[in-house]
């Protein structure tokens, strides 16, 4: 068990959700450069829906350098919370993409080069 407390206060309520840049301008400005405590803070300020994911998601990969408590649970969150790639959907997107009575045609092609992108990079 630590004795290290953790000195942060939440100027946000958990219903709305984590400030990522604000939690870590809180960690730096106490000085808290720990791993697990950076990871204990996430969850405690995350709420209960943070730490129900710590505890059932599963672990990702490490493609890297062995990476410490906290990267590896940011990770684990960013693989649960970011859009997915999916392939089929990108061309079920652009089969159905119709141009609107007042778009333009430039605008029609610039939604249809967004799509046909993102099916590029799959």
């Amino acid at each position: 068990m630590r004795s290290t407390a953790i000195p942060l206060t939440p100027s946000f309520s958990n219903t709305d959700g984590i400030n990522g840049r604000e939690i870590e301008c809180q960690f730096c400005f106490f000085s808290i450069e720990d791993p697990e405590l950076k990871k204990d803070g996430l969850i405690i300020y995350g709420g209960c829906d943070i730490a129900d994911l710590e505890d059932s998601l599963p672990d990702v990969e490490s493609t890297g350098p062995t990476a410490d408590e906290y990267t590896k649970f940011i990770r684990k969150l960013d693989k649960h919370f970011l859009a997915k790639k999916n392939k089929d959907y990108a061309r079920f997107q652009l089969g159905n993409l119709q141009q609107e009575e007042n778009e333009s045609l430039a605008k029609y092609f610039a939604c249809v080069r967004e799509i046909a992108a993102t099916q590029d990079q799959l």
